[in-house]
């Protein structure tokens, strides 16, 4: 199972790989959400935009 492969490959506890990776999780969103608005300003392209604010979306549902 995935949860196996991840506790071979990281040496470390399961649970504990699994807290640190919901810890992370909305610094990574909000990553993603800055890098689409920054694409967004250096091109003008609507779609990145569209993506950052989904992004942002995503976050405040899960917060």
């Amino acid at each position: 199972t995935g949860r196996r492969l991840c506790r071979a490959r990281a040496r470390i506890d399961a649970r504990q790989l699994w807290r640190q990776i919901r810890l992370w999780h909305p610094w990574v969103i909000m990553l993603k959400a800055g890098w689409f608005e920054y694409r967004w300003r250096q091109t003008g392209e609507q779609q990145f935009i569209r993506l950052a604010d989904e992004t942002w979306r995503q976050l405040r549902m899960k917060g």
